[in-house]
């Protein structure tokens, strides 16, 4: 459900954006490399990047949404672990869809995103088959 949300409202997000909103963006993008670089979790800034990519819709209900998939999110990075190698891909994951969205390239941020859940869904399938 997440994905299909966000993957299908980016393009309205991106009409609304402001090229403060796209610095803003991008500075979290640059502490999410950081903290790949120092091993370090990515959960907060990860969720602060998602809700910066919809906070121009002033959409209260989304914003809701998201935070309960980010507790969900959460509770499955807690359980299967997350290496230094997937922190990094994690990062890189993030830059490619503001590299999109600050293109204005709507198709391409939103297959980006869509491939950004496939990480989630192998962490899924990985805590099922334990």
């Amino acid at each position: 459900m997440r994905q299909t949300l966000e993957s299908g409202l980016i393009g309205q997000a991106m009409d609304l954006m402001t090229a403060e909103h796209l610095a803003r963006i991008e500075g979290t993008v640059q502490e999410m490399e950081s903290l790949a670089d120092q091993g370090r979790a990515l959960a907060a800034v990860d969720s602060e990047f998602h809700r910066q990519l919809f906070e121009p819709l002033g959409n209260e209900l989304l914003t809701h949404l998201m935070s309960v998939f980010w507790d969900v999110y959460s509770r499955i990075h807690a359980e299967a672990g997350m290496k230094a190698a997937s922190l990094h891909a994690t990062a890189r994951m993030h830059r490619e869809i503001f590299e999109a969205v600050r293109a204005g390239n709507r198709p391409l941020a939103s297959e980006r995103i869509n491939s950004h859940f496939d990480g989630i869904r192998e962490a899924i399938a990985e805590l099922v088959n334990r």
